[in-house]
C-alpha cells in the first residue's frame, strides 16, 4: 500500500520549491516497508501540469523505512491551475516479487498576487515606512496601462506617475480568467500616515477611450495597532466571526479610529494631534470617539434588521438598536462634560505662561509701554510716571 506523509496543503506558488512526501508499506501501522526492486529506478515520480503534460519525472530519495521524497522547484511563468484543471504527481513503486503500487495526488500552482476577488479591491491598509505592493486585475491584457500615485489630496505633485506597463514598469501575472498587474512601493515612500491615493488608467486599445480606477491607501502608524484591541474590547465583546457581514474587520476599526481622532482634535479646545502624539490620558476619549462612530453603524444596521412579529398567542421582538442607542449616548454624555475640560488641563500644564485677559503676559511685555491704563479720574498714575509692568511688578 502507498500513502501520502507531506501535510494536508495542496496548493503551491509559483518560484516555490515544494517538496513531495510518499510512504510505501505492506501494512497500514507502517511497520513493513516494501522493498524497491531496483533503489535506483524506484520509486518513480513523474509530475504533470494542468494540460496534462509531463513537467519533470525522477526517482524518490529515500528518506526511512518506506518513506521517500521529491523535490520540485515551481518555475516563475508555470502554468497557473483552476478548479477544473490540477497539477498531479504521480509516483510508482515495483518490489521485489515485481508487484506494482501507484499513488497519485493531485495540487494547485497558484500566483500569490491572483487573488479571488472578482474586482479590485479599492482600500488597502499598510504600515507606514514599509513596502507594499499594489495591485490591478483585468480580464484583457490592455494596450496601455498607467498608475500615478500621491499623497493626500496633492495631485499637482505626485509621488509617482504615468508608471507604464508598455514601458516594462509594471509586472504582468495571469491565470485562466485574470491578468494582474502590480508595481512594487519601495518602504520608505509610503512615510507619512495618511492616505494616499493610487490612480490607474486603463486603455484596452489603441482607439479606445482611457478609463480611470482607484484605490486608496491608508498607511497608519505602528502606535495605532494597539487601539484596535481596545475599540474591539468596547464594541465587540460578543466576538462575531471575522469575515462576516456583520463583523468589524480591522480595516473598519482603523477608519473609526481616525474619525475619532479628527473628533477629538475638533472638541474645543482645537488641537492637531496624530496617532503618535497624541497623550496616553486622553486615550479614553478616542476609544469612545471611536466606539462611537463604530456603534453608529451598527445601530443603522440594526435599524434595518429589526423585526417584531405577533401573533394570537406568542410575539416575538428582535431590537438591538435601543440598546446600541443607549451606550451612544452615555458615551456621548462622559465625553461632552469631560474632554474640553481634560484638553484645557493639559495646556494649563503644558504652557508655562499665564494670561492677563485673554492674552499671554508675555505678548503684553513687548508693547505694554504703548498702553495707557486709566486707573481713577484723580490722575494717581500715567504712562510718564513709568512703565505700568515695573510699576506692579510684573516684570
Amino acid at each position: 500500500m502507498a500513502t501520502k506523509t507531506n501535510s494536508i496543503r495542496r496548493t503551491y506558488h509559483r518560484k516555490e520549491t515544494v517538496r513531495f512526501e510518499v510512504s510505501f508499506y505492506q501494512d497500514e501501522s507502517k511497520l513493513q516497508p516494501i522493498t524497491p526492486l531496483d533503489t535506483t529506478q524506484y520509486p518513480s515520480y513523474t509530475i504533470y501540469d494542468k494540460d496534462n503534460n509531463i513537467i519533470t519525472y525522477g526517482v524518490g530519495i529515500f528518506i526511512q523505512g518506506g518513506d521517500y521524497y521529491a523535490l520540485w522547484n515551481i518555475p516563475e511563468d508555470a502554468k497557473l491551475a483552476s478548479d477544473m484543471t490540477k497539477y498531479r504527481i504521480e509516483w510508482l513503486m515495483v518490489d521485489d516479487t515485481k508487484r506494482q503500487f501507484n499513488f497519485v495526488q493531485e495540487f494547485n500552482v497558484v500566483d500569490e498576487d491572483v487573488i479571488s476577488e472578482d474586482t479590485n479591491n479599492q482600500e488597502y491598509h499598510t504600515l507606514i515606512n514599509k513596502p507594499m505592493r499594489v495591485r490591478y486585475k483585468t480580464r484583457v491584457v490592455p494596450y496601455e496601462l498607467k498608475m500615478t500615485l500621491f499623497a493626500g489630496s496633492n495631485e499637482t505633485n505626485p509621488i509617482f506617475e504615468d508608471i507604464s506597463f508598455s514601458k516594462g514598469q509594471l509586472t504582468r501575472v495571469e491565470d485562466d480568467t485574470w491578468n494582474i498587474f502590480y508595481y512594487d512601493i519601495k518602504k520608505d515612500v509610503l512615510n507619512q500616515p495618511c492616505q494616499y491615493t493610487v490612480i490607474w488608467a486603463l486603455q484596452e486599445y489603441e482607439q479606445s477611450e482611457i478609463v480611470y480606477d482607484y484605490q486608496i491607501i491608508h498607511a497608519i502608524p505602528a502606535s495605532l495597532l494597539r487601539m484596535i484591541k481596545e475599540v474591539r474590547m468596547m464594541i465587540d465583546k460578543l466576538q462575531k466571526k471575522l469575515n462576516n457581514v456583520q463583523a468589524y474587520q480591522d480595516s473598519d476599526i482603523i477608519e473609526y479610529l481616525n474619525k475619532g481622532l479628527e473628533f477629538v482634535n475638533g472638541w474645543f479646545p482645537v488641537t492637531y494631534y496624530d496617532a503618535m502624539s497624541m497623550p496616553r490620558v486622553l486615550d479614553i476619549f478616542w476609544v469612545l470617539a471611536a466606539s462611537w462612530y463604530g456603534l453608529n453603524a451598527q445601530h443603522l444596521l440594526n435599524v434595518e434588521l429589526q423585526y417584531n412579529f405577533g401573533g394570537q398567542i406568542d410575539s416575538f421582538d428582535f431590537d438591538h438598536a435601543s440598546g446600541i442607542e443607549a451606550f451612544m449616548s452615555r458615551a456621548m454624555d462622559f465625553i461632552s462634560q469631560n474632554l474640553g475640560k481634560t484638553k484645557s488641563q493639559i495646556f494649563r500644564t503644558s504652557h508655562r505662561v499665564g494670561s492677563v485677559g485673554v492674552r499671554p503676559i508675555s505678548m503684553r511685555r513687548g508693547w505694554g509701554n504703548n498702553i495707557v491704563f486709566r486707573l481713577s479720574n484723580g490722575g494717581a498714575f500715567s504712562p510718564a510716571q513709568g512703565n505700568f509692568f515695573v510699576y506692579f511688578g510684573l516684570t
